[in-house]
């Protein structure tokens, strides 16, 4: 029952979660890079690095752009999980 209603459809809200916060983490990038950030800096700012910053928007953007990168992290897992579920289940 619970199944069939499309508000429980994570097959289709877990891509489109992950690509939201992808967006959303290349705009913010984009926005606020500066000469220092590299693109190893997308994925992830290390704590020297963020405490460096003396400009309070870009240390924001920096603390930002890390809880984005653990949010895609878990949505990932989370897509993995389901489609090896749904695998598992489809097999028995």
């Amino acid at each position: 029952m619970w199944s069939s209603l499309a508000i429980f459809n994570l097959e289709l809200y877990l891509p489109l979660m992950l690509g939201t916060i992808l967006l959303l983490k290349t705009v913010i990038f984009m926005k606020y890079k500066t000469q220092s950030w590299k693109l190893s800096h997308f994925v992830y700012f290390d704590y020297n690095h963020i405490n460096g910053s003396s400009n309070i928007k870009t240390l924001t953007a920096k603390k930002v752009q890390n809880i984005l990168s653990r949010l895609v992290f878990t949505v990932a897992l989370l897509t993995i999980v389901q489609i090896l579920v749904k695998s598992f289940v489809a097999n028995y």
